[in-house]
């Protein structure tokens, strides 16, 4: 059987276009190689076949820009970049590149190249004889292969399932609709993040971020060959090969790096980091807007607090039983503004999910059709709708996918949102069913073809949305959900893991799930506590799955139960009082919470850290998928099997307190610790303090002022626990302004800082603001340290107050 890959052929050095070093085929035909120093320690690689780029445009990378608009940006336009002038040198069939932080060495025949820091420490190179191929048929797939260490670590491809270390594991990122999937093993699911980081076993970093929506396929050592050694390789459905290779050596810059290519999460409203309630049946009821009223009943009656609330699609769910984006069910819903008005009054904001896809019964097909505003069908496809609009399976019918990168679909989309969801009082979209599940890759779009652009329709749905909501309410905050998305959606939307199934295996696996979302740069994640497909958890698993999940960016309980039941709070009567303890310590937390957004969306750092990202030298945490950091001040240890007491969990270097019993642990090893259930393993890390918001148990009203937002807001009392180190000393930080409104992007935020030590043998702990004019004002403070008689209602550790000097 002939091979259906060819090899690159022999290159040769073709000179300089500006900071581009080109590389053209020795026996002049059209290949190309384009190397270009984009950064310091980032280097661009285009692997062009046909001699030139064929797909001229990119919505994920936007370099110092930041952002783009909808048309995105000319691939090949270099100005958000720095482009510093690297050292260049000749050897026969090899050349070099140097910078600051790195060498390159080029290989011309076969073409490879290799990767190492600035002192020749070797990083990663291409495979000697497989390094870049293309396939022989069809115009469309390229190999791009490694060597492969097998004792190097591989992290990477965002919610991708299984454990955090990718390491002899086939995945292919192609998102699709993974109802109840096996959070361990089912692949591919609803992401495009072709993003792998590897890790030498001397402990460099260095990552490969592919700029393509292809379908892409990435072996990471499932595919073995005696003759050829190790090796991995992404396979690339696409006409051309444009990667960024990143160079650490520290994991921390490589997740800063992607963010700097791709760009940063907004900061977002402040009640989003409150519990935000959820589920199918609400909406999907006869009378959603007695639900919705019940829902609020029931919070208050269980002295329960809800900051926001998803409205899931049944309030545009026809008498038929199908789903129709825009189209209210006038009947069941015969005033939208009513349906959400006992959550306003509530002080509840609302999230309405919307769907990309148009069934042929929608009221609006035939006007979207006959303007162009679908994704087009080839010209082979016998299955076409009327007007040549490709044909999607879409919630029982038959139906046409939005083009977004076409204008008009665009901005038919971007004034529905308006008009029709924020028009009625609605505060947010909930971008769902986005995976733009187009099974022919030929299928056209206004931009290219859909085998490229997937991903991209999924980025500029939210890229409308946001503009609608940023139309609607220029200086509030904007803030929306989305289930799929691929490189640069981060820039607009908060995500989740999907439809998980209910089940411990899902509660464990979900965890290296977000917290590989947080190595690729997408900071604001959760998952759906309780289990979203499958029966309804019972009382211990959803004490556990709170447990875990007031430790997400995101906090969400949201179900579909196959009984038609809905998980909530109060779903089990004797896991109540658990449970509320449990959302009252989410809400403490907030203020933590809110100071890790400010440090995510300013600097790209994570909200949960894997111990590889927080302790990269220390080799045990290179292992561990199961324990996290919140920040950098907690340690976060779930319960993941019924029945379990204790947990054992391994303690990167430093001390630890115990927050649940007071015992203090020596880090480095392995320790057996508390838990009883309904109580967080959590540890506190030696040196830190951690604000956290001074709440009642049983929530006082649904929504605290403080929570909510708002110009001249004041924060709640703030206990800060402190666990100084062996000098006596601890620190902590609060950032705050008015939650709600894009004023901090004008500098108005209040930066504390709190600091305990020793003056003259005495303790002393002192708060200051580095800057105050959030209109906000500082509030009331207490610092609380280890010992004493003082209890939190979360714990049973004890502690001993501390004035705190102004």
């Amino acid at each position: 059987m002939a091979d259906p890959w060819r090899p690159l052929p022999p290159m040769r050095y073709a000179g300089r276009e500006g900071p581009r070093f080109v590389f053209a085929a020795a026996p002049g035909g059209p290949e190309r190689v384009v190397l270009t120093v984009v950064e310091e320690d980032v280097v661009r690689v285009q692997v062009q076949p046909h001699g030139r780029a064929r797909l001229g445009r990119t919505w994920a990378v936007v370099g110092r820009a930041g952002d783009v608009g909808p048309e995105g940006r000319d691939r090949e336009d270099l100005t958000p970049f720095a482009c510093p002038e690297p050292a260049f040198d000749a050897d026969g069939e090899r050349l070099r590149l140097r910078t600051a932080r790195l060498t390159l060495e080029v290989v011309l025949a076969p073409f490879a190249l290799r990767w190492a820091l600035p002192d020749g420490t070797p990083l990663f190179e291409d495979h000697p004889e497989l390094g870049y191929r293309v396939a022989t048929a069809g115009g469309r797939g390229l190999r791009h292969t490694l060597r492969r260490d097998p004792q190097a670590r591989v992290f990477g491809l965002g919610e991708a399932s299984g454990p955090l270390d990718r390491r002899h594991r086939r995945y292919r990122l192609r998102p699709g609709d993974a109802l109840g999937y096996d959070a361990e093993r089912c692949d591919p699911l609803y992401k495009h993040l072709p993003i792998v980081h590897t890790l030498t076993p001397a402990g460099h970093a260095s990552g490969l971020l592919y700029d393509t929506g292809a379908e892409t396929v990435f072996d990471l050592g499932s595919e073995i060959d005696h003759y050829l050694g190790p090796y991995r390789y992404a396979e690339l459905r696409a006409s051309e090969i444009d990667l960024y290779a990143m160079i650490g050596p520290a994991l921390p810059d490589l997740v800063r790096r992607v963010q700097d290519l791709t760009g940063f999460a907004p900061l977002p409203p402040r009640w989003s980091l409150g519990y935000l309630g959820s589920t199918m049946r609400y909406t999907d009821a006869e009378d959603p807007t007695a639900e919705l009223a019940g829902f609020v009943r029931d919070l208050r009656e269980h002295r329960i607090g809800c900051s926001g609330f998803h409205l899931s699609s049944g309030y545009s769910m026809g008498d038929d039983g199908l789903r129709y984006v825009f189209a209210w069910n006038r009947r069941r819903v015969p005033d939208p503004a009513g349906m959400v008005a006992p959550l306003r009054e509530a002080g509840i904001r609302t999230l309405a999910n919307v769907k990309p896809a148009l069934l042929t019964t929608h009221p609006e097909h035939a006007e979207l059709a006959a303007a162009g505003a679908f994704v087009r069908a080839a010209d082979d496809d016998p299955s076409r709708l009327p007007g040549g609009a490709y044909r999607a399976r879409f919630w029982g019918g038959d139906a046409g996918v939005l083009d977004f990168t076409s204008p008009g679909a665009y901005g038919w989309w971007r004034e529905h949102v308006r008009e029709r969801i924020l028009g009625v009082g609605i505060d947010a979209t909930w971008n769902d069913n986005n995976e733009f599940r187009v099974e022919d890759d030929a299928a056209g779009c206004a931009a290219g073809v859909a085998g490229d652009l997937r991903p991209t329709l999924t980025l500029l749905m939210n890229h409308a949305s946001r503009a609608a909501q940023r139309e609607a309410h220029p200086d509030r905050r904007d803030f929306q959900v989305t289930r799929s998305g691929g490189l640069g959606t981060q820039r607009y939307a908060q995500t989740w893991s999907g439809d998980n199934l209910t089940s411990w295996h899902t509660l464990a696996y979900n965890l290296p799930m977000g917290l590989s979302l947080s190595l690729c740069g997408w900071a604001s994640h959760g998952h759906d506590v309780g289990g979203f497909a499958g029966p309804p958890p019972d009382a211990e698993l959803l004490t556990r799955w709170v447990e875990a999940g007031i430790g997400q960016p995101r906090f969400s309980i949201h179900s579909w139960n196959d009984d038609g039941t809905a998980t909530e709070p109060w779903t089990h009567p004797e896991a109540l009082p658990a449970i509320r303890r449990l959302m009252a310590l989410r809400t403490a937390l907030v203020p933590y919470l809110a100071t890790l957004m400010w440090d995510a969306a300013h600097d790209g750092t994570p909200l949960t850290r894997p111990l590889v990202l927080a302790f990269q030298d220390w080799r045990p945490g290179w292992r561990e998928s199961f324990v996290h950091l919140l920040g950098d001040a907690l340690l976060v240890a779930p319960v993941l099997e019924p029945g379990a007491t204790t947990r054992r969990a391994p303690l990167p270097p430093g001390r630890w307190l115990e927050l649940g019993s007071g015992r203090v642990f020596e880090g480095d090893a392995e320790a057996e610790l508390e838990a009883p259930l309904g109580r967080p393993v959590w540890l506190l890390r030696e040196g830190h303090a951690l604000p956290l918001a001074e709440v009642p148990v049983e929530a006082e009203e649904t929504v605290p002022a403080w929570l909510a937002g708002g110009v001249g807001v004041a924060p709640p009392p703030i206990r800060w626990l402190c666990f100084p180190d062996a000098e006596g000393r601890a620190m902590g930080r609060l950032v705050w302004e008015d939650g709600v409104s894009r004023a901090h992007e004008r500098g108005a935020v209040d930066l504390l800082r709190l600091e305990v030590g020793r003056e003259g043998g005495a303790e002393r702990a002192s708060l200051r603001a580095r800057r105050a004019d959030s209109g906000c004002g500082a509030g009331a403070h207490q610092a609380l340290l280890p010992g004493g008689d003082a209890r939190l209602p979360w714990f049973a550790s004890a502690w001993r107050s501390l004035a705190v000097e102004r």
